[in-house]
Order: structure tokens, then C-alpha cells, then sequence
């Protein structure tokens, strides 16, 4: 059997970002994706009642009301609506309270470029290493945590459950079984201290050197 050769067209990406009240850092978050790389920045607004819909248009995302559901567990009908306003190659998930790594995020289209022409099958996932802390740099979990957020629009499909898992839409079998190649670019997270009444997002002078002490831990190109 010969070796899978894709027709080869240059890559667009459009980020996908589900919002729910979220004024505090919407901004924050869609300003790391702003280059020529990324073909649109889409914020689905899932029932927002402060103003996460005018700061993200003002921020120069494309901002799309997600109807309001009847699924208390529905982050999964929030990436499909996603996939269904995207027209690009692939679609990013992006959680608003991560720090991507700039070196993939400007170089994210000759990855993936690079990955089409020389991997011997289809790859449909992208795997990315996500490293969870306190704003105080603390970490919360056991990591890395394995995130599939790179993905093949037009083949991808989730389920309603709490943490959504992608899946092969003419399969029926999840992606990381089938074709999925991990990235070596991490995602910080940083989530909300309980000994912390103050958001992370309004960084003190301190937990901004927080931030930059993980970035150097984790050996990213800024």
C-alpha cells in the first residue's frame, strides 16, 4: 500500500472560544490570537448577562449568541455550533482562561503544513500538554493533562457529557484512538486559588512574575 499523499493547499484556522460571562479576561484571551495566522477568532457567547458579547467584538473577535439550552452539560453543543460557523481547515478550542505558547501560536500553520506533507497517514487531532496552577504558581493537578484542541473541522464531533471527548464523525470512535499526534507546546492554565478571593485575572505585580517564572519553566520562546 502506498504512502498517503494529501492534496496539499495552504492551512487556515479559525479559533473557537466558548464565553459565559466573562468581561474580565475576554480581551486577554482573544489578544493571543491575533496574527495572520488564524483566519477568524469566534467567541460563542453562551447566554452572557455582563459584557463579554461588546468586549469581545471590540477586542475584534466575531462574536455568535448561542441559544440558551436545556442541557446542563452542554460545552459539547458549544464546539459543535463552533464547527458549524467555521469554514476554515481546522478549528482550535481554546478555554478563555489559558496562556498558549506564542511559538506555537505563531507558527501554527507550518506546523500543521509541515505535519500534511510528511506524516504517512490523515492526522485529525492535535494533542497539546496543559499544565494547571494557582495564581500563585502553584500546581493543582498532575500534569501534563493531555488536551486535543487542534482539529480537523470537517470530520470531528463531540457528545454531551462534562468533559467532552472528540470523536470521528463517520466512525464513531474517538479521535485520539484513531489519528491524533501530540504537540510539544503547553498550555498554562491558571484557575481560581480558594484562599484567593480576588479573580486571577487581575494580576498583582507579583503573580505577573508568576506567570513569567512558568513560562521560563516550561522553556517557551516569548
Amino acid at each position: 500500500m502506498g504512502r498517503w499523499k494529501a492534496p496539499f493547499t495552504m492551512t487556515t484556522i479559525d479559533v473557537i472560544i466558548p464565553a459565559k460571562n466573562e468581561e474580565q479576561r475576554i480581551q486577554q484571551s482573544i489578544a493571543q490570537f491575533q496574527n495572520p495566522i488564524f483566519n477568524n477568532v469566534i467567541v460563542i457567547n453562551d447566554t452572557s448577562t455582563d459584557k463579554t458579547n461588546t468586549l469581545a467584538k471590540k477586542a475584534g473577535a466575531t462574536v455568535v449568541d448561542f441559544p440558551e439550552s436545556t442541557i446542563p452539560y452542554h460545552q459539547a453543543q458549544l464546539y459543535h455550533f463552533g464547527k458549524i460557523l467555521s469554514k476554515a481547515d481546522y478549528i482550535l478550542i481554546v478555554d478563555v482562561d489559558e496562556v498558549w505558547d506564542r511559538s506555537f501560536l505563531t507558527n501554527a500553520k507550518t506546523i500543521v503544513e509541515d505535519k500534511i506533507r510528511n506524516y504517512p497517514i490523515p492526522i485529525f487531532g492535535y494533542k497539546f500538554p496543559r499544565n494547571n496552577y494557582t495564581v500563585r504558581g502553584e500546581p493543582i493537578t498532575t500534569w501534563p493533562d493531555l488536551q486535543i484542541r487542534l482539529l480537523m473541522r470537517d470530520i470531528v464531533e463531540w457528545k454531551d457529557e462534562i468533559h467532552p471527548v472528540p470523536y470521528h464523525d463517520k466512525r464513531d470512535e474517538p479521535i485520539d484512538n484513531i489519528s491524533c499526534l501530540e504537540l510539544p507546546y503547553s498550555i498554562i492554565h491558571l484557575t481560581r486559588n480558594p484562599n484567593v478571593t480576588r479573580p486571577w485575572w487581575k494580576k498583582t505585580a507579583k503573580e505577573i512574575k508568576v506567570i513569567n517564572y512558568l513560562e521560563k519553566k516550561e522553556m517557551r520562546t516569548l
